[in-house]
């Protein structure tokens, strides 16, 4: 089992301590404020970061869906507000061994047409970086939130998703019965009548669900579906498919309820903690798999999304400009550079965020300043670096 960074620690304790609570995150209705994004770029966050982002917004009660980062946030002219604290997010790359340096997309696709696979993927490795970003809600200056409309489905609508989604997925649909559930063995999905639910909300929450196993089968992305109740590989994919029905009703504005196989949530919340304490990455690879899943549910129901499918990462540029001028760099906190912000230093124009330590910032200063921000700092704080 491979050893987890920190934030990826810190998500799967945070996980199973909400298990433990009989709390399921994705329960939470996440896209009342909508799905993360980017409030430079615009651009929605994906897979884990969208799924940490939703769940941090939640807990602290955020109703600002737009994050950036300390740079990207000094760049628009706004600040950070005093004490606040970052989230981590990653960012997966492409490197490099041969020329020590990470590719762009344009680069690994050259690549991949002038080496065979077998030397690329001895040659070209992922990698992830770590990085801090803010919700709109922490930053000073930025543009109030234009809360989007939120969309309002008739059953016409949403019935007519289904059937795109069935058609699609060459997939049977069995209605009667107070069961909902998906057939591998014969790949037809049964479900109550939409009349014995609440809403169409319900009825559509989980017929998503159930797609979600059914996605699984061999002719279409081909997951192990052979577990039974009770058994590891049930759990993980019953995460799967809840995790990816969360998504997809989050894309597309539908309100996410919980599915009626869940009624028994605490026989699948142990069996959740069981799978995830032998095995934390099991989560992030469920998560992995729940995006797949989601993006082909939403594929095959041609569904109109309300966030665009771009990556955000790539635009973050964390590198120093060059100067001529002699300077010293220090690392320090966010608490201290909004010290010295509040003490009239122009540390706007003379800081980034540290790519070592994305926690951090770097402070670019000059010798006759040195004393001055000590009085401030004191000499104990932040040890200087080279650059």
């Amino acid at each position: 089992m491979s050893k987890l960074n920190k934030m990826r620690e810190q998500i799967a304790n945070q996980f199973i301590a909400a298990l433990q609570q009989e709390e399921i995150p994705w329960h939470k209705n996440w896209h009342y404020i909508g799905a993360p994004h980017n409030a430079v770029t615009g651009r929605g966050y994906h897979g884990l970061n969208h799924f940490w982002l939703s769940y941090i917004a939640t807990e602290k009660n955020y109703a600002d869906p737009r994050w950036c980062t300390f740079n990207q946030a000094k760049e628009k002219g706004w600040k950070i507000l005093k004490g606040e604290k970052g989230t981590r997010i990653e960012f997966w790359s492409m490197y490099d061994t041969e020329t020590k340096r990470k590719l762009k997309p344009s680069e690994v696709q050259k690549l991949r047409d002038s080496l065979t696979d077998v030397e690329f993927h001895e040659r070209v490795k992922p990698i992830s970086s770590v990085f801090i970003v803010f919700n709109g809600q922490q930053i000073e200056g930025i543009p109030e939130y234009q809360e989007l409309e939120r969309p309002v489905f008739s059953t016409v609508e949403l019935t007519a998703a289904r059937d795109n989604l069935l058609k699609n997925m060459q997939l049977e649909l069995r209605e009667g019965g107070n069961r909902a559930y998906y057939s591998p063995s014969e790949d037809y999905v049964r479900m109550p009548k939409i009349e014995q639910f609440d809403n169409a909300y319900s009825y559509m929450s989980v017929f998503l669900h159930e797609s979600a196993h059914a996605s699984g089968a061999e002719h279409r992305l081909n997951r192990d579906l052979t577990g039974r109740f009770g058994s590891e590989s049930y759990a993980k994919e019953e995460l799967r498919a809840e995790i990816a029905s969360a998504f997809t009703a989050n894309a597309t504005g539908i309100d996410y309820q919980q599915s009626p196989t869940m009624e028994n949530h605490a026989a699948y919340i142990q069996s959740w903690i069981k799978v995830l304490q032998n095995n934390p990455n099991e989560l992030f690879a469920a998560i992995k798999d729940a995006e797949k899943i989601s993006d082909y549910l939403l594929e095959k129901g041609e569904f109109i999304t309300k966030e665009p499918p771009e990556l955000v990462d790539q635009e973050i540029d964390v590198t120093a400009e060059p100067t001529e001028e002699k300077y010293s760099y220090r690392e320090i906190t966010f608490d201290d550079f909004n010290k010295l912000r509040d003490a009239g230093f122009d540390v706007a124009d003379n800081c980034r965020q540290s790519t070592k330590h994305p926690d951090m910032v770097i402070l670019r200063y000059t010798e006759q300043q040195a004393a001055q921000i000590n009085a401030v700092l004191k000499p104990a704080v932040g040890a200087a670096i080279k650059k």
